[in-house]
């Protein structure tokens, strides 16, 4: 999946945005120098989040993001409020 494709299914999910290869907080990726991440993603979610509606991926190619991952990640924009575990059980049934 690229990284347009990926956009395009997360927008009906509040997702504004993909970085691939690190944090776009840590490091701009347009400019080339991914930023830090200890996590394979995370999703900038909540109303008072910075770059809010993005969801950063480690890998540093689009290929190498799993299915149930991109899902989980969406499901943290889509509710917030959501555990791990009710994400993860989310991201199953997509």
């Amino acid at each position: 999946m690229t990284v347009k494709e990926m956009l395009e299914l997360g927008k009906p999910y509040g997702v504004t945005g993909i970085s691939i290869g690190g944090c776009i907080k840590g490091s701009p990726i347009h400019l080339g120098e991914p930023g830090a991440m200890r996590k394979r993603g995370h999703a900038h979610a909540g109303k008072h989040c910075d770059n809010q509606g993005c969801i950063c991926f480690k890998a540093h190619t689009p290929e190498r993001i799993g299915k149930r991952l991109f899902w989980h990640e969406v499901a943290h924009i889509y509710r917030p409020s959501w555990t791990e575990t009710q994400c993860n059980k989310w991201a199953n049934r997509q």
